[in-house]
């Protein structure tokens, strides 16, 4: 998702970094009451787990230190740091974190020039308080210092409320796929639910096994030929000083300086995702394992008769059931 406001002028320090906007309030049911908002601390992080689980029933890190560490990660120790530009909680009455906006600074570049952009993630407010906080909270980053506001994974009332504010969707960015490499396998672990299901699921792996062994060679099969060339790990430096060129034409794109790209790939390893770069042998990936494997896409340039065209290149773990991006 996307929000832009246009034209060159840079605005001060935000707004509701003062006193009298951080401390107003609503009224009313999800209402702000006495509450405020204000810059993240590192001493808010628990209670941000607290609320995040509350709020939340699916966590990649269930552990409250585990959760703890990667908010800090993202949220204070990332690359990117710009004091107009922090997280926000919002503390009410009582002096409770009662709703949180992660915000996450990124350079980047607009048709040659410099633009700052912002990234808006994890908004969450406590059950009680929904309503005014969480609008206030994503007003008030809208209303911020940064040329271009984004957002991502946001849900139907997320959605809403980015549309409301006067935010635009950007479909293409939001589509999310599958290339199936194991067709009978995933099926079956679709339509299972429940432990009578998962179980016949278990037991019959062999026929099912069997069954993908056979559509894989079938003409047009669920295999994937990788180029000819040879693949190579690909080291953050070399890809931040291959971007410009990668990028080819593109109006925006994001500027990586001073380990920055290390940082991000850092994160997206913790996913198990495979980067390789390739440079011309064959190879092919018949699939293997199960489940589901998210994978990074990445973007070549390749030349045919005399004309640059760019596709996507699709790596993942061999032995992955369904690569998704």
């Amino acid at each position: 998702m996307s929000c832009q406001r246009f034209g060159r002028q840079r605005t001060a320090a935000p707004a509701r970094l003062t006193r009298s906007s951080l401390t107003d309030g609503g009224a009313g049911p999800g209402g702000a009451g006495g509450g405020r908002l204000r810059p993240l601390r590192g001493e808010d992080l628990p209670d941000v787990v607290a609320l995040r689980q509350q709020v939340f029933r699916f966590s990649e890190r269930e552990s409250p230190d585990r959760l703890a560490a990667y908010l800090e990660r993202i949220f204070c120790r990332h690359p990117w740091p710009d004091e107009e530009l922090p997280s926000l909680v919002y503390e009410d009455e009582r002096g409770r974190v009662a709703g949180f906006l992660g915000v996450i600074p990124r350079p980047m570049c607009f048709q040659g020039e410099p633009v700052r952009a912002a990234v808006a993630t994890q908004l969450m407010v406590a059950p009680e308080r929904r309503g005014l906080v969480g609008r206030r909270l994503m007003r008030t980053f809208l209303t911020g210092p940064q040329d271009l506001s984004l957002s991502d994974t946001a849900n139907e009332t997320g959605r809403r409320l980015w549309e409301s504010l006067g935010g635009s969707i950007s479909v293409i960015h939001s589509l999310f796929w599958t290339r199936t490499l194991r067709p009978c396998r995933q099926l079956a672990a679709r339509i299972a639910r429940g432990p009578v299901l998962r179980a016949a699921l278990f037991a019959a792996r062999p026929v099912l096994a069997a069954a993908d062994t056979l559509a894989a060679r079938l003409p047009a099969s669920f295999t994937q030929d990788v180029p000819p060339g040879t693949v190579e790990a690909l080291d953050a430096d070399t890809m931040a000083a291959r971007l410009p060129e990668l990028a080819g034409p593109r109006a925006l794109r994001p500027v990586y300086e001073d380990g920055s790209l290390t940082w991000l790939l850092s994160l997206a390893a913790e996913k198990a995702v495979v980067r390789p770069a390739a440079r011309g042998a064959r190879a092919r990936s018949d699939g293997g394992g199960g489940g589901v494997v998210p994978v990074l896409l990445s973007q070549r340039r390749r030349r045919r008769g005399g004309a640059a065209t760019r596709r996507p290149e699709v790596h993942g773990d061999a032995r992955a059931a369904t690569p998704a991006a």
